[in-house]
C-alpha cells in the first residue's frame, strides 16, 4: 500500500469518525436571560404553589423565565372542590397572588375533566337536570371567584378518544354530549371576559381525534358559544410525532379560526420506555432540536392565533412523566439541579 493511499485512508476514516460524533452539548447560563422576552407570544409554565416560595430553587426560574402560569393541579376538582358544599381556595389563591405580585397572567386548568374527581362527585346520584345543576355550580363558583384574575380557562379537558369518538366518561354518561356545550355556556356566564379553550392530547398524532374535536368546536362556535381556542397539549418525544404532523396540526387548528395554545409541552427522551435507557449528549441535542422546532413553527402562525406556549413543568426531577409511566426520563428545559439544558439554550439562542 503506497504512502499516498495510506494518507487518503487516514483522512477518510478521520472524517467519518468526526462526522459520526454527536454535536457538542450546548451550554448557557440563565443569568440576565429571560426566555419569554425572546418571543412575541407568552411563554408559560405549569407549577405547584410550593414552587413559588422564595426559598424554593424553582422560584427564580419561574419569576425570570416565564410570563404566564398554569396550576398543574390546584384548580382540578379533587383539590378545589373536595366536598359537595366545600371549596378549598388556599392553594389556588397562592398561585393567583404570586402571579399578581410578579406581573404574570394565569391560565386556568381545568374546569371539567373525567379524572382527578373528588369521591363525592364520582358517586353523585341524580337525574340529568341535577347533574347539570351540579356541574353549573362547580364551574360558576370557581370561574366567578377568579373573574378577571384567571384570563383564560381550559373549560373541557380530554373529551375525545383516539379514534375521534366521545369518551364515555362520567359527564357523558349522565348528561350526554351536551355536557360540553353546557360547560362552555356556564363558564362564559360566570366570566364573560375570559378566553375559553378546549384542551386535549395527541391532536398532532391522531388526525381522527383532531378532526372530531375541531368539528365539534366549530359546530358549537357556529351556535354562538364563545369558544376561543384549542389547547394542543403536546406531550411529545424526540421521535414522535413527526415535524410534518406537528406543523399540520398547528395549521389546521388556526385555519379553523381558533387560537392555539401549546398547552402542556414537554419532550420525552425515553419515549419507548426502555429499561436500559441512558441519557447522552446526542439525545439532549435531539430534544433541543424538537423544542426549537415547536417554537419556530409556532412563531410562523398568524399573530391573532398565537395564544402562547406552556411548558409542563420546570425541572426534570419534578416532571410527571417518570412517575406516571414508571420510567427514567428527562423531558424539561432544566435538569434536576435546576441547570439549563441544551433545549433551553436552543430557545434563547433561536
Amino acid at each position: 500500500m503506497n504512502k499516498n493511499f495510506k494518507s487518503l485512508l487516514f483522512i477518510l476514516f478521520s472524517f467519518l469518525f468526526i462526522s459520526c460524533q454527536p454535536e457538542p452539548v450546548e451550554v448557557c447560563a440563565i443569568e440576565n436571560q429571560s426566555l419569554y422576552q425572546h418571543y412575541d407570544f407568552p411563554v408559560g409554565v405549569a407549577i405547584e404553589p410550593y414552587q413559588t416560595a422564595f426559598f424554593n430553587e424553582n422560584e427564580p426560574i419561574i419569576r425570570t423565565q416565564f410570563d404566564r402560569l398554569t396550576a398543574s393541579n390546584r384548580f382540578k376538582a379533587d383539590f378545589i372542590h373536595p366536598e359537595e358544599n366545600t371549596f378549598f381556595w388556599t392553594q389556588a389563591d397562592l398561585i393567583i397572588e404570586y402571579a399578581e405580585a410578579n406581573n404574570k397572567s394565569v391560565h386556568g386548568h381545568t374546569l371539567i375533566w373525567h379524572e382527578q374527581l373528588p369521591t363525592w362527585m364520582e358517586n353523585f346520584k341524580g337525574n340529568r337536570n341535577e347533574w347539570e345543576e351540579m356541574m353549573k355550580k362547580h364551574i360558576t363558583t370557581i370561574a366567578s371567584r377568579y373573574k378577571g384574575k384567571v384570563k383564560a380557562w381550559d373549560v373541557v379537558n380530554e373529551a375525545f378518544l383516539e379514534d375521534g369518538t366521545l369518551r364515555p366518561n362520567i359527564w357523558y354518561k349522565n348528561m350526554g354530549s351536551s355536557y360540553i356545550e353546557k360547560a362552555f355556556q356556564y363558564a362564559h356566564e360566570a366570566d364573560p371576559g375570559a378566553l375559553l379553550f378546549y384542551n386535549d392530547f395527541n391532536l398532532a398524532l391522531r388526525p381522527a381525534k383532531r378532526k372530531a374535536a375541531l368539528d365539534l368546536m366549530k359546530q358549537l362556535k357556529f351556535k354562538g358559544l364563545p369558544i376561543h381556542g384549542i389547547g394542543m397539549q403536546s406531550h411529545i418525544a424526540i421521535s414522535y410525532p413527526s415535524e410534518l404532523d406537528l406543523a399540520l396540526a398547528m395549521k389546521e387548528i388556526t385555519d379553523a379560526g381558533f387560537k392555539l395554545h401549546i398547552s402542556e409541552l414537554d419532550v420525552a427522551v425515553n419515549g419507548n420506555s426502555s429499561s436500559s435507557f441512558k441519557l447522552n449528549s446526542e439525545l439532549l441535542q435531539r430534544q433541543a432540536k424538537r423544542y426549537k422546532f415547536v417554537f419556530e413553527n409556532y412563531s410562523k402562525l398568524e399573530k391573532q392565533y398565537q395564544y402562547g406556549i406552556t411548558i409542563w413543568g420546570i425541572n426534570d426531577g419534578e416532571s410527571w412523566i417518570p412517575g406516571y409511566f414508571n420510567r427514567e426520563d428527562y423531558p424539561l428545559l432544566f435538569d434536576e439541579t435546576f441547570s439549563p439544558k441544551p433545549a433551553y439554550c436552543a430557545l434563547i439562542n433561536n
